[in-house]
């Protein structure tokens, strides 16, 4: 994996953590990709929640 692909894909996790963590300030459902791309299985959160 090459630096600039490990710097996108940080990027990508942080973006998605930082919309999850909105959507659930906000008390809305968070987007089932970004959920996967913090590897998090979109359906159990839902149980969880």
């Amino acid at each position: 994996m090459s630096a600039m692909s490990r710097i996108a894909s940080f990027g990508r996790i942080l973006g998605a953590a930082r919309r999850v963590s909105s959507d659930i300030e906000c008390r809305r459902n968070p987007d089932a990709r970004d959920l996967r791309e913090l590897g998090i299985d979109p359906s159990r959160f839902q149980a969880w929640k």
